[in-house]
């Protein structure tokens, strides 16, 4: 081994002849853990120097690919079988009746195998089976990604609800929207991080569990909209018959409940469902100036109108 052997940039650091210190040592690393966690507290905040983020916007420590997730989800959607699941088996044994169990709390015995009504044909460069039920998005099944392995262990409508939002038919755990929100963060600070639209026509089975945070900090739980409401928001703003709701008056009680929050925070601070509520009261008061020209759809061109099927 030559004598210069320790100036290659792939050979280790020398040891210092002089040991540090016990004291120096932990002085050492206090001070590197502390400054992890302010670069993280500052980073978060949107105040270290060069970043360009929203000043309060709450993002990981990571910049993340995605910036936003939309699910669809479809209660009592088109079966599989009439759609892009295609089963010679079942085509074949049309009008069979097969010995088999349902079970997961459905009553009753199975009938006879019954065939799509609809033709199946392939598509795509992908070759993937899709029924003529279906002509304009079988146009487009090579942009498409098809998970055809998920099942679940019931056939209870709400608990397999349950499973299709969360993963787990236990309603207790977070939802993946939860998920998304707890792994993204906000971008902004007028807007939730979680937003659920229901149906216009009632909530699911299951309720606001459908989009619940389950074991995860409250914040992100889903704030939820109805567009065709005339307050797509609910109790985002005074009804219409509190005329005697003002600015003044409602900042007032924020005030006061500002204060009650704090006092009840020094009891118990383990609680993340008052940092949420909180939070949730700020968020809204901002939400206040921001959502009426978010959701006013007549200012978007007649183009993307015609393009939502809006007419």
């Amino acid at each position: 081994m030559s004598r210069n052997a320790d100036r290659s940039p792939f050979s280790c650091q020398r040891v210092s002849p002089h040991p540090q210190s016990r004291r120096g040592f932990l002085a050492h690393s206090a001070g590197g853990l502390g400054l992890l966690g302010l670069s993280t507290l500052l980073g978060q905040q949107g105040v270290l120097a060069g970043d360009d983020r929203v000043s309060g916007a709450l993002l990981p420590h990571h910049p993340p690919r995605a910036k936003a997730v939309i699910q669809l989800f479809m209660l009592g959607g088109a079966s599989q079988l009439d759609t892009f699941d295609y089963k010679p088996e079942v085509i074949r044994r049309h009008g069979e009746t097969v010995p088999f169990t349902i079970t997961g709390g459905t009553v009753g015995s199975p009938g006879p195998l019954l065939k799509s009504p609809w033709n199946w044909k392939q598509h795509g460069q992908c070759g993937r089976w899709v029924t003529d039920a279906l002509p304009y998005l079988s146009q487009h099944v090579d942009d498409m990604a098809f998970l055809m392995a998920m099942h679940t262990p019931t056939s209870e409508h709400s608990a397999g609800q349950t499973m299709q939002v969360s993963g787990s038919l236990t309603p207790a755990f977070p939802t993946v929207g939860a998920w998304v929100s707890y792994a993204l963060g906000s971008g902004g600070q007028n807007l939730p991080e979680y937003v659920a639209l229901p149906d216009p026509r009632g909530l699911p089975w299951t309720g606001k569990v459908a989009w619940t945070n389950g074991f995860l900090p409250a914040a992100h739980q889903a704030s939820m909209f109805t567009p065709n409401a005339p307050t797509p928001s609910p109790d985002l703003f005074p009804a219409a018959r509190a005329q005697f709701v003002s600015r003044e008056s409602s900042q007032a009680g924020l005030d006061l409940l500002t204060e009650l929050n704090q006092k009840h925070r020094e009891v118990d601070a383990t609680d993340s469902r008052l940092e949420a509520r909180i939070a949730s009261y700020e968020l809204a008061a901002r939400m206040q100036l921001s959502i009426p020209s978010l959701l006013d759809l007549s200012t978007e061109t007649a183009q993307t109108q015609e393009l939502y099927g809006m007419h």
